[in-house]
């Protein structure tokens, strides 16, 4: 084609459309096969769909030179070899016929039998156009962006997980979300198993915010906009599922009982690091079923060149990990039994306070018995903020070496008060 003489780049195309599916839009539900790069995508159409139009095209124009150009084809045998339809048309070419022939792009799309990239061998047969945004794209997405990926050059989508259920589930949410779709299944050098998608799976997902490269690098990419923004918390909570699943972990501890999703961020030395953009958007999709959450760091592993900032995002507190055990929860069975015990090991009746406001109530708790007339001891506070006394020790030497408390020794044993 004429106009395809000089082609650009597919990421340039995809940033492009990118820009613009929402602003036209508003918040889309849905990615149309027009959504997609006019000069990268290929289609096949369904072979009465396609004698149809083109009985169209050579009665407007008399012969397949004059459907070229009409087209802007640059021969008659390239508008015949269409038509014939050896390996497909180009998505441009079938949206300049839609206009020639007052034929509805819906129409077009819902024709389509065959979908995949230029020079491409590997396809989506039968996609379900549009491609909806549910709850089985969500785990897809998820997954891309917890153990996954999208390759540099070749753009191929693939997916690492030690577990089979994870693969599986993952390998079924692609052909669930695009139609059927061939993949390759490998290992690593480590024996990790793999799948990997073909090019188009990852040029429709580019078209959405996610980015080539490994996520280690993407401290700047979060949720795509159409998720983030989504009405359906069926869709927010199967991605958060399976990001919890592939990045997230239990920690159940005496003295750290949390959920938490690892974000590691590589940057170059003299890169300002800033929280990354993916636990923002997860601690706000949390704040929507009510769960609170804090982002921190772990330690950081400092090159020649670069810096590994271990970033994290915490969930603490009964209060909140319930909510997330009942509202969202694991995808993983042996995950969600974890949390389940961490549960567990709450003390009924136990009350609950932000992680900022421990300390001033420990303080209140020591000057309410010192009016009671009660001698406040580790047993006596232990019983006061029903915690176990080896957690109250820990407390009152650290409020003791901050200067808050100081402490006498009465009868074998120390009484604390508070320094006024």
């Amino acid at each position: 084609m004429r106009d395809e003489q000089r082609k650009p780049t597919l990421s340039k195309v995809i940033n492009a459309i990118k820009a613009t599916l929402i602003t036209e839009r508003g918040m889309p539900n849905e990615i149309n096969l027009f959504d997609l790069p006019r000069n990268q995508v290929r289609v096949k159409i369904r072979k009465e769909f396609r004698e149809e139009i083109f009985s169209k095209l050579l009665a407007k124009y008399g012969s397949f030179s004059g459907v070229a150009k009409a087209t802007g084809l640059s021969r008659g045998e390239a508008a015949r070899r269409y038509f014939i339809e050896r390996s497909g048309m180009p998505l441009s070419f079938l949206e300049r016929i839609c206009l020639l022939t007052n034929i509805s792009r819906k129409d077009a799309q819902h024709n389509v039998v065959e979908l995949k990239t230029i020079k491409s061998k590997e396809s989506i047969k039968n996609p379900k156009l549009p491609f909806r945004i549910t709850p089985k794209f969500a785990l897809a997405v998820g997954g891309v962006l917890g153990d996954g990926g999208i390759e540099k050059k070749k753009c191929r989508v693939w997916y690492f997980n030690q577990e089979k259920e994870q693969i599986e589930s993952f390998t079924g949410a692609v052909k669930d979300s695009f139609g059927e779709v061939n993949f390759a299944r490998h290992r690593s050098i480590s024996g990790t198993p793999c799948v990997i998608f073909p090019k188009i799976i990852g040029v429709i997902l580019k078209i959405i915010g996610l980015q080539d490269g490994n996520k280690n690098y993407q401290h700047k990419v979060g949720v795509p906009e159409m998720l983030l923004n989504s009405r359906d918390k069926k869709v927010k909570i199967a991605l958060l599922q399976r990001l919890f699943d592939d990045d997230g972990t239990v920690v159940n501890h005496h003295n750290n009982r949390c959920v938490s999703f690892i974000a590691p961020k590589i940057t170059p030395k003299e890169e300002i690091v800033e929280q990354p953009k993916i636990l923002l958007d997860i601690r706000k999709i949390l704040l929507e079923f009510g769960i609170e959450s804090a982002i921190c760091t772990h330690g950081k592993n400092i090159k020649s060149t670069e810096i590994t900032t271990n970033w994290e995002i915490r969930i603490r507190g009964k209060e909140n990990l319930q909510k997330f055990y009942e509202k969202v929860g694991f995808g993983l069975e042996r995950k969600q039994k974890t949390l389940k015990a961490v549960l567990d090991r709450y003390v009924d009746g136990l009350e609950f306070y932000p992680r900022h406001k421990a300390r001033e109530h420990y303080l209140n708790a020591i000057k309410e018995l010192k009016q009671k007339n009660i001698r406040a001891t580790a047993k006596s506070i232990a019983a006061a903020c029903k915690r176990n006394q080896r957690r109250i020790r820990e407390i009152l030497a650290k409020l003791t070496k901050e200067g808050l408390l100081y402490r006498t020794l009465e009868q074998k044993e120390f009484v604390y008060e508070v320094v006024e």
